[in-house]
């Protein structure tokens, strides 16, 4: 006989832990790809954007993310080419704009783990506004009065309390990282009060789907500016490299790159209309 606790909670987030990442599994410039992350970014004008990484696993690397890209260019790209043509434009802007609602908690927790009141509040009362005036998010109204949207993570926390990233790391699937940030990612799905719910509902249906949306949701609107990312580079595992690190730099400060700065490669591609 099945044991009663076989669905209790660690079996089934773990089911969805594994799930989610392999969903996020696009080779692309960041984890938790948000419009700030697509800003790829160059810390001085006309300096060499292959900045020197601490790599020292690059030979290991360089065949995980040749691994990522053939599975991207097999399966992810292809789905997220078929979802940008055939939905509309307006019905996409909604999906991304509900997707960035639902993770507005973990950043309201981070912002507060940081001690910025002034982010914290700015992002609780988007949740708020978003998820009543704007119907579950499917409307940015929150944008329209003001309130920017910005993402923290517990990777960025870590960060602001000194901690180190540490080597550089292309994890399978997973794509760009370090030690930090992994351990992070995995720190903001336990914080996630939305995947609680779903786990003391046994509604997992819901957070697959969430999870997958996202994912999707995040391939599509990076695939104009990932495409002419590896059209113009000659060596795109040393570009991703340097443009990760640089962004998740940028993120950390909180700080924004205003991309008419930028040459046209690093256009950011990812702003949704509201």
């Amino acid at each position: 006989m099945k044991h009663k606790y076989i669905n209790y909670w660690p079996f089934n987030l773990k089911v969805t832990l594994i799930l989610m990442n392999l969903l996020l599994c696009c080779p692309v410039l960041a984890q938790g790809v948000v419009t700030d992350d697509l800003q790829a970014m160059e810390l001085v004008e006309g300096q060499d954007p292959l900045q020197e990484v601490d790599d020292p696993f690059e030979s290991a690397n360089r065949v995980i993310f040749d691994i990522n890209m053939g599975l991207d260019k097999v399966f992810f790209r292809p789905l997220a080419q078929l979802y940008g043509e055939a939905v509309p434009d307006v019905v996409r802007d909604r999906v991304h704009h509900a997707v960035t609602n639902l993770n507005s908690p973990v950043t309201f927790i981070n912002d507060v783990l940081q001690i910025n009141p002034d982010r914290a509040g700015t992002t609780l009362f988007r949740f708020l506004i978003n998820s009543t005036i704007g119907l579950a998010g499917l409307f940015d109204v929150a944008e329209k009065m003001g309130f920017e949207h910005h993402s923290e993570d517990f990777g960025q926390t870590l960060a602001a309390a000194g901690i180190d990233g540490g080597p550089y790391l292309m994890l399978p699937l997973l794509g760009p990282s370090n030690p930090r940030d992994l351990i992070g990612r995995v720190a903001d799905f336990f914080m996630d009060p939305l995947n609680w719910i779903v786990v003391n509902n046994n509604i997992e249906w819901a957070g697959y789907t969430r999870a997958g949306t996202d994912a999707l949701d995040r391939r599509t609107n990076s695939r104009e500016f990932t495409d002419r990312l590896e059209e113009k580079s000659l060596d795109l595992y040393a570009k991703i490299r340097s443009l990760h690190v640089q962004s998740r730099t940028y993120r950390i400060q909180n700080e924004k790159v205003e991309t008419t700065d930028l040459p046209e490669i690093y256009e950011d591609n990812d702003e949704s209309t509201n």
